[in-house]
């Protein structure tokens, strides 16, 4: 089997896949998406654009697989500072406080000096006010749906906004996640199954289709 089922990788980075007991030139390696990633035949991966690719290698009557995630240096940066906010105390009256957060701050001060404020110099904007920022300017692409799932459409780093509360705000959102990559569990009748990973939710949280998804 392979040693992993997903990665995240910066654009234009490479790695070695690796395998056990079996050597990595055995197999015939596949990326889902060659724009997206490659792979040689040795197993070394390029990553060339933000997105995901499942890769594939084959050998006789075995299969392996695996999820690469390409995004920005910026959104990495995000996500790695949104996962070190996560290990705080979840704390809605001392959010923006070091070691305690909400779900809405963790994304604001993740992304603060990463690329986007959400219109905000200091303080964080409530979940359904980052949506609303990202609305404005084009920056909410879809939802979560188990289609665009199955077709790895999410980008480490976008964010899930979880809609229909009656509070009187933007879409009833009420609720904020940061995405973080794809786990690849495996072949279901030919057909690959993910699940999705989070900054401060364990693998396989997820939302409703009628949630939507944004990419600051």
């Amino acid at each position: 089997s392979a040693k992993e089922s997903s990665r995240l990788m910066t654009e234009k980075s490479k790695y070695q896949l690796k395998t056990n007991g079996l050597g990595v030139k055995n197999f015939k390696w596949k990326s889902s998406r060659k724009n997206v990633v490659s792979v040689s035949k040795t197993g070394l991966i390029k990553a060339k654009k933000p997105g995901c690719a499942l890769i594939t290698g084959t050998y006789k009557k075995m299969k392996v697989g695996m999820v690469i995630s390409v995004t920005t240096a910026a959104r990495i940066n995000a996500i790695t500072l949104g996962r070190q906010i996560a290990q705080g105390t979840y704390s809605q009256s001392k959010r923006m406080q070091a070691g305690y957060y909400d779900c809405s701050s963790l994304v604001y001060r993740a992304y603060r000096d990463n690329g986007c404020n959400f219109g905000s110099a200091s303080n964080a904007p409530t979940a359904a006010a980052e949506a609303k920022y990202l609305s404005d300017r084009g920056k909410i692409y879809g939802n979560y749906t188990s289609d665009n799932i199955k077709k790895l459409k999410f980008i480490p780093g976008d964010l899930l906004f979880k809609v229909g509360a009656n509070n009187g705000r933007y879409m009833g959102i009420y609720h904020v996640e940061m995405f973080t990559g794809f786990e690849f569990y495996g072949w279901n009748d030919k057909t690959p199954s993910y699940a999705c990973q989070w900054a401060s939710r364990a693998t396989g949280y997820g939302g409703s289709s009628s949630d939507i998804m944004g990419r600051p």
